[in-house]
């Protein structure tokens, strides 16, 4: 079995205070287990994992990455002893819009999308043929904590083309301007939607496209030669392959290609 437990580093934090909680996962079976650790604070924030509400029951919105998948490898497993434990602390503002003072409550909500007592390496090659096994639910407890002052708001770092390849391709933002993708895009039709939700989408929308645009020319059009030292790529990717950026690749051309053609919100 395996369970979860947060603690807080403190119950008050101000406004400038990292928002530190500690996550400890345990194996409290007597056999060696293999968890994967994606949607767990083990990998950092690349879900949304956290359900934290404010006093008075409304909920904080996630705002960290949300990461496509591919098939398990047999490093983003974790293997636990009979008894053992892993602690990890993480900083709830990173990836929470916890802005306004006063009182939160966080409980661990994600699930644990494989484990077993296999191996790894025998767990990843399973996943491969046959996919993740079932969701496992964690039991959690929930923790409370007062923001004593209200924090300013921070805006997500896009990837806008104004500093996309300064540091892989070192051409001028003039130059990344005038190169476009050409896709057929398509005006989104919206149902039920205010004046108001309807621009914030289309917003939205916009961005969104930049972004995917902006990397997919920089994923094509870096030089073979400098594509395993290209640091955005290392940054969000990890270690260079030719199929693994070929894969990352193609998985943007098709990001970029449904924005393009988003029809109903």
């Amino acid at each position: 079995m395996v369970t979860s437990f947060l603690e807080l580093k403190s119950s008050e934090y101000g406004a400038l205070e990292p928002l530190s909680t500690r996550f400890t996962l345990s194996n409290n079976s007597d056999i060696p287990l293999s968890i994967l650790k994606w949607n767990t604070p083990l990998e950092g924030f690349n879900h949304d994992m956290f359900l934290i509400n404010k006093s008075g029951g409304e909920s904080v919105a996630y705002t960290g990455r949300l990461v496509k998948r591919g098939v398990p490898q047999p490093d983003d497993y974790l293997t636990l002893k009979p008894g053992e434990s892993v602690l990890v602390e993480v900083d709830l503002a990173q990836a929470y819009e916890i802005y306004e003072s006063g009182d939160y409550s966080v409980t661990f909500k994600s699930e644990i999308l494989d484990v077993e007592s296999k191996t790894p390496t025998e767990l990843a090659a399973k996943a491969q043929t046959q996919g993740l096994s079932s969701p496992k639910i964690l039991e959690s407890n929930t923790v409370s904590f007062k923001l004593l002052t209200s924090r300013p708001k921070s805006e997500p770092e896009a990837l806008l083309p104004e500093t996309s390849l300064k540091n892989d391709l070192d051409l001028k933002p003039e130059d990344i301007l005038s190169k476009e993708i050409n896709r057929a895009k398509q005006t989104p039709v919206f149902e039920g939607c205010s004046a108001e939700r309807q621009n914030s989408l289309n917003q939205a929308l916009t961005k969104a496209e930049t972004i995917a645009e902006v990397a997919l020319f920089d994923l094509q059009n870096t030089p073979t030669n400098k594509r395993s030292n290209a640091q955005r790529y290392k940054t969000w990717f990890g270690s260079y392959t030719q199929a693994r950026y070929s894969k990352v690749s193609s998985n943007f051309e098709k990001i970029y290609d449904a924005l393009a053609k988003c029809g109903l919100f």
